[in-house]
């Protein structure tokens, strides 16, 4: 298992191609674990 970890701050759009990268990238079957840790975000979106 892979485990990455991520820190978040405000910028959603980012976050998204990143998560998106991580999953191009990801090894065929290969265990992924991504933690998202929010460091104080003024507004996180219902779809995250």
């Amino acid at each position: 298992m892979i485990t990455v970890i991520i820190p978040h701050l405000d910028q959603q759009e980012m976050l998204g191609r990143c998560l998106a990268s991580l999953q191009a990238q990801r090894p065929p079957q290969q265990k992924v674990e991504i933690i998202v840790v929010d460091n104080g975000s003024r507004q996180i979106p219902s779809d995250l």
